[in-house]
């Protein structure tokens, strides 16, 4: 049993999970425009960034941006765990393949969202006399978190299907992947509250509070549950499918405090994606 659960927490502190969970809603998108299961490229490339990145951030204190040559030194410096070295070893190899497997548009997109999510994790924007994280921009954190997940879960396996992305579907999916990523950032939001203040960072819900901030999840997600029922989006069963779902996810908003242990938000939370994915499975084999 201690073996069992010392596995568990390496795969979900080690972000294996949050990658399956991406690699999941790649897959989604991919039976929302009635394309194949299929492990590829983009799959195991999102999975693969997801994870990379996820490590990165946990060590993002350790890491300088003076210079590319001081940035690469402190990544080497920094006190990684074995198991993410070893994680982040596979990337450096792998991705290379994989970007010429999936062509230069598919890549470049990738770099230009790999870039933006570093800096979400370290100091990079020049602002008001130095260099601010862009998770310290209060009203960008979520927006920017929710826009590169969507980008990376809804247009890449597009562009790899060679499916038109000024179509209305895709831009309605992408708006939706986009808002149903924010409303599971806000249980998030939430737990970090006191954490957050007593660092001297304000968020969205350091600066109006929880009652208001589980209110714009709740309006999330009655934005979300109509955008689902816009006439030729989706399947009228595909529609209350994921709308229930949606309202599964606004369950964990009200949560008090203390909240539950750190493996609920990884697991359940971050879960949901998962759960979103099998849902739309099983319709797919109805």
């Amino acid at each position: 049993m201690e073996l069992l659960k010392r596995i568990g927490e390496r795969f979900l502190y080690s972000h294996l999970f949050l990658g399956l969970c991406a690699a999941s809603m790649v897959q989604s998108t991919r039976l929302l425009f009635q394309l194949p299961l299929s492990l590829t490229p983009v799959t195991v490339l999102v999975f693969l960034l997801t994870v990379s990145y996820y490590n990165l951030h946990k060590y993002a204190g350790h890491l300088s941006l003076h210079s590319p040559g001081m940035f690469f030194r402190s990544c080497i410096r920094a006190p990684v765990r074995p198991l993410d070295r070893w994680l982040f070893l596979i990337a450096i190899l792998w991705l290379p393949v994989l970007f010429y497997q999936s062509g230069w548009l598919i890549s470049l997109v990738s770099m230009v969202m790999a870039t933006v999510s570093l800096a979400y994790s370290v100091p990079a924007i020049p602002l008001a006399g130095g260099k601010r994280r862009l998770r310290e921009l209060v009203y960008l954190k979520l927006s920017v978190l929710s826009f590169v997940w969507a980008v990376m879960t809804v247009t890449l396996p597009l562009l790899e299907s060679g499916i038109p992305l000024s179509d209305t579907r895709p831009i309605l999916l992408t708006v939706n992947v986009a808002g149903f990523i924010y409303l599971l950032c806000i249980p998030f939001e939430l737990r970090d509250i006191k954490k957050e203040q007593e660092k001297g960072v304000l968020t969205f819900a350091v600066l109006h509070g929880e009652w208001f901030t589980r209110w714009v999840a709740y309006g999330i997600a009655l934005l979300l549950i109509a955008l689902q029922h816009v006439p030729g989006y989706l399947e009228p069963r595909q529609s209350w499918l994921l709308s229930v779902v949606v309202a599964l996810s606004v369950v964990w908003i009200p949560l008090k405090h203390p909240l539950p242990q750190r493996w609920f938000y990884k697991g359940v939370v971050d879960g949901m994606m998962l759960l979103r994915f099998f849902v739309l499975y099983l319709f797919s084999k109805l």
